[in-house]
């Protein structure tokens, strides 16, 4: 939670706006989503949430495609607002169309989740 309290109504409000208009951005880099108490993305953790109650066992969950429509509806709620969005499993098509939304989650970033730097010492690994 957050106080703000200024001299006036005005100022007051002045800032509420600019503290809203802050949150509603969309960001590019992991660290400035808004986060978990255990620092993940809370669109992340919601995701992989859900998919693990309604999706684990579905075949080839993070291979096949949703439907689109339902992606981009639940991406766009989760990035306005990832505290207060809860995703329902309207048919047994949406644990994949949150699947989507985690890699689209993935692929916006600015940069890799995996920095280049150290491809070639997990590609040695497998």
């Amino acid at each position: 939670a957050l106080y703000v309290e200024c001299c006036d109504d005005l100022c007051t409000g002045k800032w509420f706006s600019a503290i809203q208009d802050s949150l509603s951005m969309s960001p590019s880099v992991v660290e400035d989503y808004r986060l978990t108490a255990d620092n993940i993305p809370i669109i992340v953790d919601k995701c992989l949430r859900f998919v693990a109650a309604y999706g684990i066992r579905s075949e080839g969950i993070y291979r096949r495609n949703g439907k689109i429509s339902e992606a981009k509806d639940i991406y766009r709620r989760l990035t306005e607002d990832p505290v207060r969005t809860h995703i329902a499993s309207t048919s047994e098509e949406t644990a994949y169309a949150v699947a989507d939304v985690l890699r689209q989650f993935f692929r916006r970033l600015k940069s890799p989740l995996i920095p280049p730097s150290i491809h070639k010492d997990i590609y040695k690994l497998g």
